[in-house]
């Protein structure tokens, strides 16, 4: 049986159909040969698919707020593959592979079923195209915001979810977007190598023949061709999201916040990887940063400079009264906490509730520790906890601490 299911499957493949076209063929040499053959079985030399099953779509939309305040969006052109007469615009998204992950700019090629996120983040990569064939935006999964899910039935009984995102650009890859589009309005050639590397393999036709740009209310209110009439419902979820975030007072943490304010265990774990990454030094430095000033700038950047990676710790709320009296600090561990968090140049942040912080020096046990070259000749606290310390010189004596600073504007002074 196995041999002439064999001789079966080579004449198949000498015919040269190749994808939906030669799996369409083998479904229906199987199910002739064996009508009671469940439709999830795999045979010797071929897979025949499920045809009741579950598959994992995407569609992302492309956004960023241009300079003449008004939100865009990035679409596609349909290309040949759809054989579309009309000019007619897409997002990035397509079938994701649950069985294995592709992989990515940043995600690694892996035996493990596929994250919906990551192969969302790699329809974008794979649609938007450098002439060289490289991904025009390199796509971290965790970036992608899920605004939408469906459920759409097709007529041979597959059922497919359709999980919609949407993906804020920043102001770097706005520049690349914008310079990416003038070449393809002013190159001819370059728009047909870049249209090249997005063609299809079924049909070898390209599914992008461009790239536009257009306001977010123009497509969320019916005035652009949508090449997928059901992507209209999601522009217009983005655009409510959109709505309400600019209307509505903020009430959750700042995204620095959320990402480099951490726990003793977050912390440490953190600590762990960067140094398992090789070649890292971890500096460590703590204040209690009430008002932020240009001398606290100065300092965080100089330390950062000597080190891979810098962990700032604010000093509790508490620890703060108990050094400076109830009327400090002017704003809370949280706040300072976010205010911190959102520099470039600081990689974590924790709140301390001890006064020096040995817990957490413990934890990590920095290679470096930072102090102003006002500590010049004390004894520090903790500092054999770390594998030296390094001291700072002051980059702005008139702004040497936050009570200076408020003296200052007391007096009416100028900063």
């Amino acid at each position: 049986m196995k041999k002439h299911f064999d001789d079966v499957v080579r004449a198949i493949q000498g015919t040269g159909l190749k994808d939906k076209e030669l799996k369409a063929l083998l479904r229906a040499v199987a199910g002739a040969a064996w009508p009671d053959l469940p439709p999830w079985s795999t045979l010797p030399g071929a897979v025949i698919e499920e045809t009741e099953k579950a598959s994992v779509g995407s569609g992302v939309v492309v956004t960023f707020m241009d300079g003449d305040d008004r939100r865009k969006v990035v679409l596609g052109l349909a290309g040949e593959h759809y054989g579309r007469t009309d000019k007619s615009y897409t997002i990035p998204g397509g079938f994701i592979n649950l069985s294995y992950t592709n992989g990515s700019a940043l995600v690694a090629k892996s035996a493990a079923p596929e994250d919906p996120r990551t192969g969302a983040a790699r329809e974008v990569e794979e649609e938007f195209k450098n002439a060289d064939g490289s991904p025009l935006l390199r796509i971290d999964p965790a970036r992608l915001k899920p605004m939408d899910t469906k459920t759409i039935a097709f007529k041979n009984g597959e059922k497919r979810v359709v999980i919609g995102m949407m993906l804020e650009l920043n102001a770097m890859e706005v520049n690349t977007v914008k310079a990416h589009i003038a070449k393809l309005d002013t190159d001819p050639a370059y728009r047909a190598v870049v249209a090249r590397h997005t063609e299809n393999e079924a049909s070898g036709k390209p599914e992008l023949a461009g790239v536009e740009l257009f306001t977010l209310d123009e497509v969320a209110d019916g005035r652009c061709n949508l090449l997928h009439t059901d992507q209209q419902s999601l522009f217009e979820i983005v655009k409510v999201h959109y709505d309400e975030r600019e209307n509505t007072p903020r009430s959750i943490p700042t995204r620095a916040y959320m990402d480099k304010v951490m726990t003793l265990d977050g912390l440490a774990k953190n600590a762990e990887r960067w140094r398992k990454a090789g070649g890292v030094q971890i500096g460590f430095t703590s204040g209690v940063y009430d008002i932020v000033h240009p001398g606290h700038i100065s300092f965080l950047e100089d330390a950062r400079r000597r080190c891979g990676k810098l962990v700032v710790v604010i000093a509790s709320d508490r620890t703060v009264r108990a050094q400076k009296g109830d009327d400090k600090p002017i704003i809370s561990q949280e706040k300072r906490a976010q205010t911190i968090a959102a520099m470039e140049n600081v990689d974590a942040v924790i709140i301390s509730d001890e006064p020096y912080h040995e817990t957490i020096l413990t934890a990590i046990r920095p290679d470096i520790m930072f102090k102003g070259d006002d500590y010049k000749g004390m004894k520090l606290i903790g500092a054999e906890l770390a594998g030296r310390v390094e001291l700072i010189p002051c980059a702005e004596k008139e702004f040497y601490s936050s009570s200076a600073l408020i003296r200052k504007i007391r007096l009416g002074e100028p900063g």
